[in-house]
């Protein structure tokens, strides 16, 4: 990215985990506001191409899924629904059901019917 860019690697301090918490700890989404993270986890052997170095290097930090780390990901109050096998880039077959799916945890989130933990497994593996 840096190479890309030219800007140099002076940013990479604020590319940290301590750097994010800071620029976000006055940051405050009303409780009204649903938070619902869709959060890609790859494995090991899920990475490939040009995600695999940038993982890599990652991978000292922590779990990653080739571009951020997974706490980083992390929001307080989200509902964080995983993605195991798949890395930041969504490349999954059958991507578009599960946008579907996510749609249909929101609405029943905003009809008061969570939590419900087995929703979410149900929604992601149904056939729409």
């Amino acid at each position: 990215m840096f190479l890309y860019s030219r800007t140099g690697f002076q940013g990479v301090p604020g590319l940290t985990t301590a750097a994010s918490q800071a620029r976000t700890e006055g940051i405050r989404i009303p409780a009204r506001i649903v938070i619902v993270e869709y959060i890609a986890v790859p494995l090991s052997g899920d990475i490939y191409g040009s995600v695999r170095s940038r993982y890599i290097r990652l991978r000292k930090g922590g779990p990653n899924d080739g571009l951020t780390l997974l706490a980083d990901e992390l929001l307080p109050n989200g509902i964080a629904v995983v993605e195991p096998g798949i890395d930041h880039f969504y490349a999954a077959p059958d991507i578009e059901v599960k946008s579907v799916a996510l749609a249909n945890v929101v609405a029943e989130v905003l009809q008061g019917r969570w939590p419900d933990e087995p929703l979410v497994a149900k929604l992601l593996q149904s056939d729409y």
